[in-house]
């Protein structure tokens, strides 16, 4: 077959040299590299996966979303069978009805039109098909049988009722497939068995909420946007954003920080947000050392009026009316390219402190890329104690919550105990997690291994909050979900590696992690209970009450650079 060129991330995660965790406690050996034989297994397992999803995949779910057997059936070898049976159930939940289809044990084989008479019966709900994928999940070689595969399949498909209500389809697969060469699969007849593992169909009874950005005028606002920009202007990070009512009008503004050094203002104003950032005198800044797109609220002087935290700049609020400027006089510096800020009374004495998360700092410079369990690579955080009087004070060495000097996204303040004192949770993107306990006596421990929520590498935010209304926190943290990752891991075990290295690996696209407080006090992996870590390249999670009915619930964002409105990235 001939090579092709594929995605290479999650095979260089897997397969590449220089497992720095390991490095870092190995002095001796420089790097590592996965066994020539392996590497060659997966690369080719990769390319057949890539043919199956193209070849295979594409068509296939254009023939679902046309309802064309005849399509579907040139994908089908002659001597194809299926099993389909199964059992129904159905529930209501939180607006959503659920009808879910879970395999029975059978040997009862169908033909290629009682198989796609299975997805016509799933999709009777569909007034409108807008999208459909199908992608492997696992791929394995079948013993004995030459150009011959075993995989596991995910169909999707998202559309509309009659009722113009959104409704998805989502199922799990088993099938094999045999092929030779590339022309071979490109002319279909290459699906030889399958089976239905599970299968739901989920329709919302209502929407939850609408795309307003529109009415709220915030389409036309001035901020740049990837799916504005030409390619080569498009990047990772372009602001941040924080909301409050600094005005006390009963209505949210819109800060942003932007990394071009231009601060803005969004105020509401008749249902509408408009740019208020000249006339309340903010102040630019350049974006080299003082690089910074951070953008926080809080009230730093208990006046009931929200204070303002942006780019390098901290701003008292005069009673909604204008900004301060007293960034010289506070002894408070926002740092080199902070990634956030989160805001607690750390101390108990009355006074909002300040915590700043970082990744770097100007022109750092690190001799390796970042990898898993790298905690060299980034900066430590900042914590500022709020001294009264629009003072802050630097306390980062004595309370012992710098975190190391790892590449931090972001944390939350949480309760992780009873004693009242606001603990801390960090969430970083190449080493692991880290769970610090307030002492109360100004200082914190590390409780990250006891704890038992320390998560694993590649987290890029994290939402805290009590879901079940027991009265101890939650912690939601968002991880890499890569099916490509869990793909190729499935190929490879704690014996291809250096102890310490596999776990890792494998946590890095295990998804998005949900704990919850045991009897022990201590911190239980619940995810896969709760259904909450499929949710791609995950970041910035956070709990709200959004339907009202007295529980929390979670809205988990994802995508990573999307170019196109009309194909967004997540």
């Amino acid at each position: 077959m001939s090579k092709i060129l594929i995605p290479l991330s999650a095979v260089a995660l897997l397969v590449g040299v220089s497992v720095w965790f390991f490095v870092a406690r190995n002095s001796d050996i420089k790097d590592f590299e996965l066994d020539k034989e392996k590497q060659k297994f997966i690369w080719d397992t990769e390319h057949i996966t890539f043919e199956i999803e193209n070849y295979f995949g594409k068509p296939f779910a254009k023939a679902i979303k046309n309802r064309s057997f005849a399509a579907a059936k040139k994908l089908l070898n002659e001597s194809f069978v299926a099993q389909v049976d199964f059992k129904e159930s159905a529930e209501q939940t939180a607006g959503f009805d659920v009808k879910k289809s879970t395999a029975l044990e059978s040997t009862q084989q169908v033909d290629a039109e009682n198989w796609f008479a299975f997805f016509e019966d799933q999709l009777d709900g569909f007034a409108e098909i807008e999208r459909a994928k199908t992608r492997v999940l696992h791929i394995y070689a079948v013993d004995g049988e030459p150009n011959t595969w075993d995989t596991e399949l995910l169909f999707t498909a998202h559309g509309k009722t009659q009722s113009k209500q959104p409704i998805k389809f989502s199922s799990h697969h088993t099938a094999r497939f045999r092929y030779e060469s590339d022309t071979e699969i490109q002319a279909g007849g290459t699906a030889l068995s399958w089976k239905m593992v599970d299968a739901a169909v989920t329709e919302s009874l209502a929407p939850l909420m609408k795309d307003a950005t529109t009415d709220f005028g915030l389409a036309e606002i001035d901020l740049l946007d990837n799916w504005k920009l030409p390619l080569n202007k498009a990047t990772q990070f372009h602001f941040q954003i924080a909301v409050a009512d600094f005005d006390n009008d009963g209505d949210m503004d819109i800060a942003a920080g932007t990394y071009q050094g231009l601060p803005k203002l969004f105020c509401m104003e008749k249902g509408k947000f408009v740019d208020r950032s000249k006339t309340f005198g903010l102040k630019t800044w350049e974006p080299g050392a003082t690089k910074s797109a951070l953008a926080g609220w809080i009230d730093f002087d208990n006046d009931g009026f929200q204070d303002l935290v942006l780019g390098q700049y901290i701003y008292r609020n005069i009673r909604g009316l204008r900004f301060e400027d007293i960034t010289e006089s506070s002894g408070f510096s926002a740092g080199y390219d902070p990634h956030g800020m989160t805001v607690a009374d750390y101390n108990g004495d009355g006074l909002l402190d300040i915590y700043i998360s970082r990744s770097h700092t100007y022109k750092q410079v690190v001799d390796r890329a970042g990898w898993v369990g790298d905690e060299e690579a980034g900066a430590p955080n900042a914590l500022w104690r709020n001294e009264g009087e629009g003072k802050f004070t630097n306390v980062t060495t004595e309370t012992g919550v710098g975190g190391g000097n790892r590449t931090t996204f972001t944390s939350s303040w949480f309760f992780f105990d009873d004693d009242h004192h606001p603990d801390l949770y960090v969430a970083n993107d190449f080493a692991r997690n880290v769970v610090f306990r307030n002492k109360g006596d100004g200082t914190f421990e590390d409780v990250s291994e006891p704890s038992g929520a320390a998560d694993f590498a590649t987290s890029m935010g994290v939402a805290t909050g009590d879901l079940d209304n027991d009265g101890t926190t939650e912690i939601y943290v968002a991880n890499m979900y890569s099916k490509m990752g869990r793909r190729i891991i499935s190929h490879v075990s704690d014996a291809d590696y250096p102890e310490g290295i596999f776990p890792q690996i494998k946590g890095s696209c295990a998804g998005n992690r949900l704990y919850r407080k045991s009897d022990s006090g201590n911190y239980t992996d619940v995810t896969d209970i709760a259904g909450v870590n499929e949710v791609g390249w995950a970041f910035a999670p956070l709990m709200c009450d959004f339907d009202g009915d007295g529980l929390l619930d979670i809205y988990a964002t994802t995508g990573f650079m999307s170019f196109d409105r009309i194909k967004p990235d997540g």
